[in-house]
C-alpha cells in the first residue's frame, strides 16, 4: 500500500458526529492497521535457485552495495539477472525479503512398461532411485523438481523418446 492509497482509504471511512461535537468521528483501531500496512513493503517472488544465492551471500556481503560486487559463481544466476536486467528485483529481495516461487514438478514414467514399475521414484532417506509405482508414501518420493532430476543424472528425460514427463501440482 502507498501513501495515496492509504489516504483515499482513511477518507472513505464513516464519519459520526454526534450532538455535543462536530469533529468526526474515525475507528482508531481501522485507521492503525491501515498505518500498519503502509510500513510493510511488498515481498517480491523469486525462484530457489535465487534465494539460495542472496543466503549464500549474505554470509559475505556486508550490504546491498557488496552484493552486487559479489563474484557471479553460477552460470545460471547471471543468465537470469541479465535477461531481463533483475537488478532491481534483487536488491528489493535483499532488503525486503523475498517469497519463494514454487517449482513445478514432475512425474517421470518410462514408456513400454507395466504399470506397477514404470514410474520413477527416489527413495527419500537414501536419495536412490528406482522404478516403482506412480503412489507417493512415506518412503518413497514420485514428484521431483527439474533441478532434483538434473542433479541426480536424469535431466535428459525432458528431452528422450524413452520417458514420458508430465508436469502435476
Amino acid at each position: 500500500m502507498n501513501k495515496q492509497e492509504l489516504i483515499d482509504k482513511i477518507e472513505s471511512l464513516p464519519s459520526h458526529t454526534s450532538i455535543t461535537s462536530f469533529r468526526p468521528y474515525v475507528d482508531k483501531k481501522v485507521v492503525l492497521g491501515l498505518i500498519s500496512q503502509l510500513d510493510e513493503p511488498e515481498k517480491v517472488t523469486i525462484p530457489q535457485f535465487v534465494a539460495d544465492w542472496i543466503e549464500e551471500s549474505k554470509q559475505s556481503c556486508k550490504n546491498v552495495v557488496e552484493f552486487f560486487k559479489y563474484k557471479y559463481k553460477n552460470i545460471e544466476m547471471i543468465k537470469w539477472i541479465e535477461s531481463e536486467k533483475r537488478f532491481d528485483l534483487i536488491a528489493r529481495a535483499w532488503l525486503d525479503g523475498y517469497k519463494v516461487e514454487l517449482e513445478p514438478k514432475y512425474i517421470v514414467k518410462l514408456k513400454g512398461i507395466c504399470g506397477n514399475h514404470e514410474t520413477l521414484n527416489c527413495e527419500k532417506h537414501l536419495k536412490e532411485w528406482l522404478f516403482s509405482s506412480q503412489e507417493e508414501n512415506s518412503l518413497y518420493k514420485t514428484k521431483h523438481t527439474r533441478k532434483e532430476l538434473e542433479d541426480a543424472g536424469f535431466g535428459e528425460v525432458f528431452n528422450s523418446p524413452l520417458f514420458e514427463v508430465e508436469e502435476v501440482e
